[in-house]
């Protein structure tokens, strides 16, 4: 243990490199194909709604990892800290991974063919929307 002695530790910066590369390459591949499921699957009225909570809860996950961070101090209760949250953070992304990934099949379901052949004519999507949602908003052929 040391006492009122300035500890340096030093580490190479290829970690610093690498840790920002996958971490912009882990965004690059997540957050445009998120953004372009939440205006596929949105129903057309919500969609720019949708969008704003998109990047909304991406601000409150960094204000997360910063409020996360802020627990880790100096010194010898750093190690300690550190090595919890970290862990706990890890063992959390890796159950939500797992549930993600065993409920795959219901979330595609789910989509009603968002990723397959879909019109670009604004009348055909506004009819298959219809088609996917209306049972559940009341709406049917013999009302319009």
């Amino acid at each position: 243990m040391v006492q009122g002695g300035d500890v340096a530790v030093k580490v190479s910066m290829l970690f610093l490199v690498f840790a920002y590369l996958f971490h912009t390459l882990g965004e690059l591949c997540l957050s445009p194909i998120g953004l372009s499921m939440v205006t596929k699957l949105a129903p057309l009225k919500f969609t720019s709604l949708l969008m704003g909570i998109w990047f909304f809860f991406t601000a409150l996950s960094n204000w997360l990892a910063a409020f996360i961070g802020s627990f880790v101090g100096e010194g010898e209760e750093m190690v300690n800290n550190a090595a919890n949250i970290f862990l706990g953070v890890g063992i959390g992304a890796l159950i939500t991974g797992v549930i993600i990934y065993l409920s795959a099949g219901k979330l595609v379901e789910w989509m009603h063919g968002a990723e397959g052949e879909s019109s670009h004519d604004l009348e055909a999507k506004i009819e298959e929307e219809i088609s996917v949602t209306g049972t559940h908003e009341g709406i049917s052929e013999t009302h319009r």
